[in-house]
C-alpha cells in the first residue's frame, strides 16, 4: 500500500499553520505600518495646511489705527495660550474679521484649533 502515514499528515499540517501563522503576521504588521504611516502624513498635511493658512493671514494683519495688532492670552494651562488677530485674508469670509487660534486637549492629545 501506498500512502501517507499518520506521523507525515501532522508533520505535512503542522507545516501548513507555521506558514499561515507568518503570512497572516507579516500581513497584520505590513496593515499596521500602512496605517501608521498614512496618519503621520495626515498630520504632515494639516501641519503644513494650518501653517499656510496662519502664515498667509499674518501677512494680511490688519490692525486698525490705535488699535493693538495682535492679541494673545494666557491660560492657566503651559503652552496652551491664544492668539487673536484681526485678518484681511480670512479662510472662510470675505473682508477684515477676527481670527483666533488656540491648542486644545482633545481626547487628551493637544489640537490647534481655529475661530473665525
Amino acid at each position: 500500500m501506498r500512502g501517507f502515514t499518520l506521523v507525515e499528515v501532522l508533520v505535512a499540517l503542522g507545516l501548513v499553520i507555521l506558514i499561515y501563522a507568518l503570512v497572516g503576521f507579516t500581513t497584520l504588521q505590513v496593515a499596521r505600518y500602512t496605517r501608521r504611516s498614512q496618519e503621520a502624513a495626515n498630520r504632515k498635511t494639516r501641519l503644513i495646511s494650518a501653517s499656510n493658512q496662519l502664515r498667509w493671514q499674518l501677512r494680511c494683519l490688519a490692525a486698525p489705527t490705535g488699535a493693538q495688532a495682535l492679541a494673545g492670552q494666557r491660560t492657566d494651562t503651559e503652552g496652551r495660550d491664544r492668539l487673536r488677530f484681526l485678518t484681511s485674508r480670512p479662510a472662510k469670509d470675505r473682508g477684515v474679521v477676527e481670527v483666533a487660534y488656540e491648542i486644545q486637549e482633545v481626547d487628551d492629545k493637544p489640537t490647534l484649533m481655529y475661530r473665525e
